[in-house]
This record gives C-alpha cells, structure tokens and sequence, in this order.
C-alpha cells in the first residue's frame, strides 16, 4: 500500500499505537484515494480469489482490458506469491494493487 510521508512522520510523533484502528482508517482511506486518482476508474475488483493461478490470470487479463487498477478485498491469495506471479506473466507490476479492502472501500469508490 500507499503510505505518504508525512502521515508515517506524524505517526511516529504523535504517540499513536501500531494497530490503533482509528490511525489504520485513516491510513486506509489516504491510500484508498491516492489509488482511485492512479486508477482513474478503471479498476478490477476481486473477492476472495484464494487460487494463485486464477489471480495471476485475473491480473493479465486487467492488463489487456486496459484496467489501471485492481483492488483485493480480504480473503484473496497473495498477488506476489510465486504461482500468482507466475501466471500473471509480470501483469502483477503494471496495475496498482490495493489489498486489505472491504466492501465499504468499493462504496467509497462507487459514489465519487
């Protein structure tokens, strides 16, 4: 994930917890629109793919249709794992990847 700077940097400063949920929201929801502006739109979204051949297949064929961006709800394999890197024949590192969202997130994503 996106993480800026100065968000780490107040972090660091401020005292707040590894873990603390409300700091991991907020995080969350910086990266999120940091994606969507990449993304422009144009992104796959994927729900609990767990075989890593499937998701390096899905991530070529976001690459072929022209998607910018394909975002990973929780329960999906690993898009770096061997067999998904494999199968997705380096399409792994054309598209921004957004892991750990939820259905909220594509809410969010929905209604900009």
């Amino acid at each position: 994930m996106i993480a800026e700077v100065s968000l780490a940097l107040e972090t660091l400063f401020t005292g707040s917890q590894v873990g603390d949920s409300a700091l991991d929201e907020e995080i969350n929801a910086r990266n999120l629109e940091s994606w969507a502006e990449m993304t422009q739109g144009r992104a796959l979204v994927l729900d609990r793919v767990q075989d890593p051949g499937n998701m390096g297949t899905l991530l070529r064929t976001a690459t072929a249709f022209g998607w910018r961006g394909v975002l990973l709800l929780d329960g999906c394999c690993d898009p770096f794992g061997d067999k998904a890197l494999r199968a997705s024949k380096g399409a792994a590192f054309k598209v921004a990847l957004f892991s750990r969202a939820n259905w909220r997130m594509v809410e969010q994503l929905k209604a900009r």
